[in-house]
């Protein structure tokens, strides 16, 4: 990936008012590779081009790993530290595996407070020209701003957008 991403994220970071991230799957991690803050709120979490975090608590993670089959997912959820980082965050190996398995039904997977207290977040899948999941696209925004639902509306539909875009100048 490269400097390519920045003005998709930037773009639509503008577009829906929230901060939004590129990330690619590093092992048992996510990293940013490109990121844009909300123009307009502050944000208590940020992922800054190099961020790591665990795939296991990240929708983009959860997008990434919905991505590869069971047996790869399960061997990467094994050697993950599955910690809870606040009371939301899912840690158990079933409840996991269903959601990572309701990311690949539904396309698209949300976390709401898992990360950290009042943050909702939303992923989905960036494909290269040969359909293959190579990165993520990712907004954040606040539960005191908006519910998940209104969020997804809003910004789901651009997001898919963008995601195809990135897509098409990826190898």
């Amino acid at each position: 990936m490269d400097g390519r991403l920045q003005p998709f994220v930037e773009a639509l970071a503008r577009k829906i008012g929230e901060a939004c991230s590129v990330s690619i799957l590093d092992g048992i991690e996510t990293v940013g590779v490109a990121h844009a803050p909300s123009p307009i709120h502050k944000m208590g979490f940020l992922l800054r081009p190099g961020t790591r975090m665990p795939a296991y608590v990240m929708t983009s993670g959860r997008v990434l790993l919905a991505a590869k089959t069971d047996e790869e997912v399960m061997a990467v959820l094994w050697k993950s530290d599955r910690k809870a980082i606040t009371k939301a965050t899912r840690t158990s190996f079933a409840s996991l595996m269903e959601a990572i398995r309701t990311v690949r039904e539904a396309g698209f997977a949300t976390i709401e407070e898992e990360l950290e207290v009042g943050l909702l977040s939303i992923a989905v899948p960036i494909k290269n020209r040969r359909g293959e999941t190579v990165a993520s696209l990712n907004m954040s925004s606040s539960a005191s701003r908006t519910t998940m639902d209104h969020f997804c509306a809003l910004a789901l539909p651009e997001m898919r957008r963008s995601a195809d875009d990135i897509g098409a100048i990826l190898p």
